[in-house]
C-alpha cells in the first residue's frame, strides 16, 4: 500500500474531500451512463498525470466505464435484496404473482423479476 508522506496527507485528505463533495453533490445524480467522461473537483492544481489530475481545472477525470465499475455491483446487490423479498413473500402467499420491473439507469439495462 502506498503511503503518503507527513508533509503531503493534509494535501490528499483535502483533495479527497474535495472530490467526494464535488461527487456526492453533482455528478451521481447527473451520471447516465452515456458514455461521458465526467469531470471531479478535486481543488488540487499541480500536474498529477498518474491521477488523472488536470493542473488548468483543478479536476479528476472519470471515464464512463470507471463509473459504471462503481454504480454496476450496487445496482447487482439491489437487485439481488428485491429477489430474495419477493422469494420471503412468495413463501407466506404461495398463490401470489409478482411481477416487478426495473431499469438501472446507469447502463439503462432493464431487469424483470417474476414469480411464480
Amino acid at each position: 500500500m502506498l503511503k503518503l508522506p507527513p508533509e503531503k496527507s493534509k494535501i490528499a485528505a483535502r483533495t479527497y474531500a474535495e472530490g467526494m463533495f464535488d461527487f456526492d453533490s453533482r455528478l451521481k445524480y447527473a451520471f447516465s451512463g452515456d458514455g461521458s467522461t465526467w469531470a471531479v473537483e478535486v481543488g488540487l492544481f499541480a500536474d498529477y498525470p498518474d491521477a488523472g489530475i488536470d493542473r488548468q481545472s483543478g479536476c479528476m477525470a472519470f471515464t464512463n466505464e470507471v463509473m459504471l465499475y462503481f454504480y454496476k455491483p450496487v445496482v447487482d446487490r439491489v437487485i439481488e435484496l428485491i429477489q430474495n423479498q419477493l422469494t420471503v413473500a412468495t413463501m407466506y402467499r404461495p398463490r401470489t404473482r409478482v411481477k416487478v420491473s426495473c431499469r438501472d439507469l446507469a447502463s439503462a439495462q432493464e431487469y424483470v423479476l417474476q414469480w411464480p
